[in-house]
């Protein structure tokens, strides 16, 4: 009884089935007349195959089906043949709306291959084309690459023939030393202009973006004193005495040409030796750092300097470092007197520290000393302000510092430590970029020491401008 109610479901399907392929060729018959008049019985002959094949997978599924299914299930296989014979129509449409597009209305079957493959030979030059394609954009980016490649050699090239005329021009540059007592001049013959081609603003976004730290992070009271800064505990400082800010707001580039002196290195404690000084032999000593530094900014980079070689803390024969301040400063007043055309005055130490510390790092593969930079605030906790000490540059003072540390932080990060914010005056009173320079400790070699004296002299050539 269920295998003839199947087969009577069966029949109205295969009618229907058929009724569809009928009507969708009649379709395609009227709606395409202008083309199909002309073709051959090539696509008549394939719209058979497709109808085969589809009979051919229904027969199969359904045999087995009408053996040994139940009615329901036979029901079930029915739905599943119309849905599947309804899927198939979109795709014979969008099959003949390929062929309409057709260059010049041509029959795509009217050659000897089929159109299964027409369709493999149109994706086989896709690929191909594709191949050729990613053969040529590899082709280009090696092409382009190459020129990168070039083109950073040109650069590279350029770079090392400009460092070449520089350091040619550094070779070449003509200084003139002679010696007047106790003091050394170094002048160079070839005269610098130092008219500004930048503003204030525009040199110190330079500096800050040259810099380890964003303006932002400066800012930070607590982090700026952490990285830039140690007080003694014979003093204090307040937030509201030293910023970031107002540090920055003083211009502490060179204003003075070369044609007279602009700078002034002294050392207040001129017998300060290195570990491995030779007592009766010279060369060991902080003097002659101080004269190698003196040499690097005149001939390097064309600076006026002035090296004062004076013993100020020995008198008569006796080393009194405590008077050696008060000596020392008749000294500076006498060479500004004269040459008051000196805007940077610097005294040049060598710093003491417990024999565990070794205060060396390394810069362009050299062992090199660390510095220390020192700034007087002219106040104790206990007393407050000294009046008898008074310095009217106390922030031009740090604020040089200052700029020397952000020019090192980035380039040489081990290089400089913080700065000491001291009680006294140390002579920092006289000009607004005065600067009291610790080269290593008494455990430093004399290599080590004046290795420190070319970043330095980079560092001040960069700030100064």
């Amino acid at each position: 009884m269920k295998r003839k109610n199947f087969t009577k479901k069966l029949f109205p399907a295969g009618l229907t089935l058929l009724a569809l392929l009928m009507l969708g060729n009649l379709c395609l018959t009227v709606k395409e007349t202008s083309l199909f008049l002309n073709w051959k019985a090539d696509f008549k002959d394939w719209q058979e195959k497709v109808v085969c094949m589809l009979a051919e997978k229904m027969t199969g599924m359904l045999t087995p089906a009408s053996t040994y299914l139940s009615e329901d299930h036979a029901n079930t296989v029915l739905e599943w043949m119309l849905t599947y014979i309804g899927q198939t129509i979109p795709v014979q449409g969008y099959l003949n709306e390929e062929t309409v597009k057709h260059t010049e209305g041509k029959n795509p079957f009217e050659e000897e291959s089929s159109f299964y493959l027409e369709i493999e030979q149109m994706e086989l030059e896709e690929e191909t084309n594709i191949e050729e394609l990613e053969s040529e954009l590899e082709s280009e980016l090696e092409s382009e690459s190459e020129l990168e490649t070039t083109i950073e050699l040109g650069i590279e090239v350029l770079e090392s023939l400009e460092a070449k005329e520089t350091e040619n021009r550094i070779e070449d540059r003509e200084i003139s030393v002679w010696q007047d007592g106790t003091i050394f001049y170094y002048q160079p013959l070839t005269l610098d202009s130092m008219d500004k081609e930048e503003t204030q603003e525009v040199f110190l976004s330079r500096l800050i973006q040259s810099s380890a730290y964003s303006l932002e992070k400066l800012k930070d009271f607590d982090f700026f004193m952490q990285k830039f800064f140690a007080v003694r505990e014979t003093t204090s400082i307040r937030s509201g005495e030293l910023s970031v800010e107002g540090l920055l707001s003083h211009d502490v580039r060179m204003k003075g040409g070369n044609e007279n002196p602009q700078i002034l290195i002294y050392h207040s404690h001129s017998q300060e030796e290195f570990c491995d000084y030779i007592v009766g032999e010279s060369g060991r000593q902080i003097l002659d750092v101080g004269t190698y530094l003196s040499e690097l900014l005149s001939e390097k980079y064309g600076y006026y300097v002035i090296h004062d070689v004076t013993t100020y803390d020995v008198k008569d024969g006796v080393m009194d470092k405590n008077a050696a301040y008060t000596y020392a400063g008749e000294g500076i007043e006498k060479i500004l007197e004269a040459y008051p055309s000196i805007e940077v005055i610097i005294d040049l130490h060598r710093d003491g520290v417990d024999e565990s510390v070794h205060l060396v790092t390394e810069v362009d593969g050299k062992p090199t000393a660390k510095l220390m930079f020192v700034n007087g605030i002219s106040r104790t906790t206990l007393q407050g302000d000294i009046s008898y000490l008074y310095n009217p540059y106390i922030q031009q003072n740090i604020a040089f510092s200052f700029h020397l540390q952000l020019a090192a932080s980035q380039q040489y990060a081990d290089f400089i430590r913080r700065t000491m914010i001291s009680a006294y005056r140390y002579n920092l009173h006289y000009r607004e970029k005065s600067l009291l320079v610790e080269v290593g400790a008494q455990n430093n070699t004399t290599e080590e020491a004046m290795n420190a004296m070319e970043p330095l002299a980079k560092l001040l050539n960069e700030v100064l401008g």
